[in-house]
């Protein structure tokens, strides 16, 4: 009987201490410094998101048609990743533009707003 207790503390415990994949690796990721700044506007019109404002500090403020929302974000390599609510946001960092690579960004791109992101450091 002891056996099987100890069994199942183990299981229990194993249980509780895991984590999804995708849990595990984003919270490696956002160890990485995330200095990114400045504002980014949609070229063209058809698209969710219309700006991201990020702040130099790993946040990025997403802005769509309907919403504003300050999320947290972190950048490997030249792949910056959103968090904007249970999905993932997924950017690849281009020739000084942004160009989306998820499903709801997919081949969007996103240019640096020169007048407004003269507040960076």
């Amino acid at each position: 009987m002891l056996k099987f207790l100890s069994f199942c503390l183990g299981v229990g415990l194993s249980l509780l201490s895991y984590q999804h994949p995708a849990q595990a690796e984003s919270s490696t990721q956002q160890q990485s410094p995330n200095t990114l700044c400045g504002t980014y506007l949609l070229q063209g019109e058809d698209g969710l998101v219309k700006k991201l404002i990020f702040d130099g500090s790993s946040k990025v403020t997403v802005i769509t048609s309907l919403t504003e929302n300050k999320r947290p974000f972190w950048i490997e390599k030249d792949l910056i990743t959103i968090k904007p609510d249970k999905s993932l946001f997924k950017l690849r960092m281009k020739d000084k533009k942004l160009v989306g690579e998820d499903y709801w960004l997919k081949d969007k791109v996103y240019r640096k707003d020169s007048k407004t992101s003269q507040d960076c450091p």
